[in-house]
């Protein structure tokens, strides 16, 4: 695609995930993700399935028990993108045990707005981060 084709379907996305209820912040979260991709000298790792079928991976780095760095990866949907991209912002910085005590709801409140029937999403990241602390700890 040239001559702004991107720019101009991104933007139609973006005005439909506006229709379907999502804030701009979860807007830009879905469609501009921050922290997307895999990480190759992490030292956690957690991935998780959904029953909705959504599937979630993060990658941690954690230095003396703070969470240095964070990036995930998913192949379903805007919810799950939105969710991974502001969960791993939000634990950048924090301490593994602050880090556990961040629920879904959470998620969605750093979030703004977020259609009810995409909740699902932020479950999945949350369940996927304590997989990744699980994995850390060796547990």
């Amino acid at each position: 695609m040239g001559d702004g084709a991107l720019d101009k379907l991104r933007e139609a996305v973006q005005q439909d995930l506006r229709l379907q209820g999502y804030s701009e912040k979860a807007v830009r979260h879905a469609t501009m993700p921050e922290n997307m991709g895999d990480m190759p000298d992490y030292n956690a790792f957690g991935v998780s399935f959904n029953d909705v079928g959504g599937m979630m991976t993060i990658w941690l780095k954690i230095e003396d028990g703070v969470i240095t760095s964070a990036t995930f990866t998913t192949e379903r949907g805007d919810a799950p993108v939105a969710c991974g991209s502001v969960l791993t912002g939000m634990i950048r910085g924090k301490r593994l045990e602050e880090a556990t005590l961040i629920k879904p709801a959470d998620v969605l409140d750093e979030l703004g707005n977020f259609p009810p029937d995409q909740a699902y999403a932020a479950e999945l990241a949350i369940e996927v981060l304590g997989e990744a602390i699980r994995d850390y700890s060796g547990c």
